[in-house]
């Protein structure tokens, strides 16, 4: 079964290129998530110190408490698997384009 993975990308380059971008896409909705849930979690702890509020809510579970929040990173080592989705994603789109010129040529 793995043995059909090469042949099945090798012999239309668009796959990886379908696929490469699917991935870049998700790893960027991702990250964008994770920065709009930052200045979420800014922008509250921000209320809550203007206001001299104490119990100031830290994370988006905190925030946010209905909604399914375990996808979206809250710092730097949760933003790590999104942009290794990224970087995949834009080698296979690099790999795709490549495999490409070389069958054209």
């Amino acid at each position: 079964m793995l043995d059909f993975l090469p042949a099945f990308c090798l012999e239309q380059p668009r796959r990886l290129l379908t696929l490469g971008r699917a991935l870049a896409c998700a790893g960027w909705l991702i990250l964008f998530a994770g920065a709009i849930g930052h200045a979420a979690t800014s922008a509250t702890a921000a209320i809550h110190s203007i206001a001299k509020q104490a119990g100031v809510a830290s994370t988006l579970a905190d925030i946010y408490p209905s909604q399914p929040t375990w996808w979206v990173p809250e710092s730097i080592v949760g933003c790590l698997p999104a942009v290794m989705l990224l970087a995949l994603g834009l080698w296979l789109v690099s790999l795709g384009k490549q495999l490409q010129r070389l069958l054209r040529g």
